[in-house]
């Protein structure tokens, strides 16, 4: 428990330095908090050893639990990412269905007829070029590249996300596909130097007197220069040529590598469309926000046909939305399958399954962020929030899905990959996490009853410094018209450090004389009076509750009397609570060696798998005896066959397996068989459970 303050008190144990005082105490100084070095006394560092930190305790034992928890999630991810993907063009679907109903479009009736086609012309020395498109987390569209031209040598910077690496990765692990892979460094794809590679190649189609400046008006007739991707890329190809050209000591060396012609790369099934068009049609159209405290934050989407149709409930679903209208398909059973999703939401009787799909939608969030914030070493309480608002969601959409029809592709695939993966998680976060206390302390928190040591440690903790607060209140604020009430004062606490707040809570209040506040308080503490440490005062009444002793057995009178408790009495109170006397009569007698200092001997008893085998077997035949048989006597068994068997030793094994008989055939007398039946398996894990271990 450490104890780290910076209100000066005179009895504290701990107290903050300035930084000028760093170094007169270097050697116990601990942490720095802002402007104050804190660090602890001999004291303090005494019931750090005693007690340990218990916050520091609580904290890494909910670690553990976290990481388990985070562990759990990420290996099911490949669920969660199925979710954002189908999730996005569900988003987009309906997204276009709403646009529909909201403006009145019709859907268009799709034929096979007249479909455009690309014929690919190469030749030595032509540079295909792609413009900058926008490609998904999966790099679908790069992929589709590399199957449609398998090219024999790619080439990329040596800076790369991670997303790229991997792809690289499981490309280098495919053996029927295995191109070289060149990397270069970053600096070798700057757009300067990509820029000026380009106007020093040899365009044969050109005067060779031209001008560098001369030469950008034809290029950019050529290839979209402000297409900042598609320059880094070529910069790095034209590196890779000038260093593989063949026959270099031939030709004039001061000649750049040769392009013969440009040509426009699209992708199959993809309509190619420029950026003239783009503009002329008005598909998209960027403008700054209007707000002068968002200018910042870039541009925002003006009045275009994209603005008009983006009805998406997710920021990843108007993603792919753009993406739908950058790279428009021309493949039919695509267009098909969002169709059939369009048509069905279009229809009036399905409004209400449409609401309720993009309500849960809205709450769908960025998956790859999340996964990405939940690998990292501690993740923020809203990470958490948000993966349980997004696998709930998910499941209320995959619920919703399902009572749809599943002829529908889409339908049909939401149904499939939205696994009971998504409720495992839902319900382990549930389970674990403590939404409320995470938000009040502002970090991960394990709910209750998730891990006994966590709640020991917690409780303990609360009770400890709950009681200190309590009692600091009532230090600061009571006056002399207060009533002070303390019950059980130094619960938590060890004796030593217990006593001393005590005593000294005590000799603050009757220091003050007429302005102690009427104080009614109870402890177990029997020594401050015992070794004087508080001293005599007509403000101070010592009382206790008057008991009296009848044979061996204790009698309450509940009349306050003056005086002090001489006695716990805990041998006579255990006996009351049933404990049998031989475990009472032990108890006494350990307590007075260890009160003496006399050395405890160990008892001469069976193994404790003795004892078990003992219980298991009476419980055994007692649950296999016929209670409705008239010439059986209850108390003759319970007296002949249970008592002898468990009677020496006596153990916590043996005393459950007792009790168990006994209230069972007790509770038999009075009721009736068939609740008898019901009650006695219920009764045999709840009372003798400790021996009840091979019937769970």
């Amino acid at each position: 428990m450490s104890e780290a303050s910076h209100v000066q008190e005179p009895e504290s144990n701990a107290r903050a330095l300035s930084i000028n005082e760093v170094e007169e105490d270097e050697g116990n100084r601990e942490f720095l908090s802002k402007d104050q070095l804190h660090y602890r006394s001999a004291r303090t560092k005494e019931l750090d050893s005693m007690l340990g930190d218990l916050h520091c305790d609580t904290l890494d034992l909910e670690m553990v639990v976290m990481r388990k928890l985070q562990a759990s999630v990420l290996q099911r991810s490949d669920s969660l990412y199925k979710v954002m993907s189908l999730c996005a063009e569900l988003d987009c679907l309906i997204a276009l269905a709403q646009a529909s109903l909201d403006h009145g479009y019709c859907c268009p009736t799709l034929t096979s007829n007249h479909r455009l086609a690309l014929i690919e012309s190469r030749c030595d020395y032509t540079l295909h070029f792609m413009p900058d498109t926008m490609d998904n987390s999966d790099l679908h569209l790069l992929d589709r590249v590399i199957q449609e031209l398998s090219p024999n040598v790619l080439i990329t910077s040596a800076k790369q996300e991670q997303s790229l690496l991997e792809f690289i990765e499981k490309l280098e692990l495919n053996p029927e596909y295995k191109p070289e892979i060149v990397m270069f460094p970053n600096a070798n794809f700057g757009l300067e130097i990509s820029r000026q590679r380009l106007l020093s190649a040899h365009i044969p189609s050109l005067s060779p007197t031209i001008t560098e400046s001369e030469k950008i008006p034809y290029l950019s007739s050529c290839i979209p220069l402000d297409s900042v991707l598609m320059m880094r890329s070529i910069g790095g190809l034209l590196k890779c040529l000038e260093r593989r050209r063949v026959g270099l000591d031939m030709e004039d060396s001061s000649m750049g590598v040769p392009i013969l012609q440009f040509l426009a790369y699209t992708l199959k099934d993809v309509v190619y469309i420029d950026k003239d068009t783009y503009s002329a049609l008005q598909i998209f159209k960027s403008e700054l926000h209007p707000s002068v405290f968002k200018l910042q934050l870039g541009e925002k989407e003006g009045l275009s046909l994209y603005g008009v149709l983006n009805c998406c409930r997710s920021k990843f679903g108007s993603l792919l939305l753009r993406q739908w209208f950058h790279r428009p398909t021309r493949d039919l059973n695509i267009l098909k399958k969002r169709q059939e999703v369009i048509r069905f939401f279009t229809s009036p009787r399905n409004f209400a399954d449409l609401n309720t799909l993009q309500s849960s939608l809205r709450n769908i969030k960025n998956i790859l962020t999340l996964l990405h914030k939940m690998s990292l070493a501690n993740p923020k309480v809203v990470v958490w929030q948000s993966l349980y608002k997004t696998v709930y969601n998910a499941l209320c959409i995959r619920d919703t899905i399902r009572s749809m029809p599943q002829s529908i592709q889409l339908f049909s695939e939401i149904s499939q990959n939205f696994t009971d993966d998504l409720f495992y998680i839902a319900t382990y976060i549930s389970k674990v996490v403590d939404f409320e206390g995470s938000v009040a302390e502002n970090r991960f928190t394990v709910r209750p009853n998730v891990d006994p040591v966590i709640d020991e440690s917690e409780w303990f903790s609360i009770d400890f410094f709950s009681s200190d607060a309590t009692i600091t209140s009532s230090l600061n604020h009571s006056t002399g018209d207060s009533l002070v009430l303390v019950d059980e004062f130094g619960k938590g606490t060890n004796t030593v450090d217990g006593l001393a707040l005590l005593t000294a809570s005590l000799n603050n209040w009757m220091r003050r004389g007429p302005q102690c506040p009427h104080l009614l308080m109870s402890t177990c503490f029997h020594s401050l009076i015992q070794l004087g440490l508080i001293s005599d005062s007509p403000l101070l009444d010592l009382l206790t509750l008057e008991t009296a002793i009848e044979g061996e057995e204790l009698v309450f009178l509940y009349q306050v009397k003056n005086g002090i408790c001489q006695s716990s009495c805990a041998a006579n109170i255990a006996t009351l609570a049933g404990i049998p006397d031989d475990l009472v009569k032990r108890g006494v007698e350990v307590s007075e060696l260890y009160r003496t200092g006399r050395t405890i001997r160990k008892m001469n008893s069976p193994s404790s798998d003795e004892q078990y085998s003992r219980c298991v077997e009476v419980v055994e035949k007692f649950l296999s005896i016929d209670l409705d048989d008239p010439e059986l006597d209850p108390d003759s068994y319970l007296k002949d066959e249970v008592l002898p068997t468990l009677e020496e030793p006596p153990s916590l094994l043996t005393f459950s397996a007792r009790t168990f008989c006994s209230n069972s055939i007790v509770f038999y007398e009075r009721k009736r068989k068939h609740v008898w039946n019901d009650m006695r398996v219920r009764s045999f894990g709840q009372v003798a459970g400790c021996v009840s271990h091979a019937y769970e």
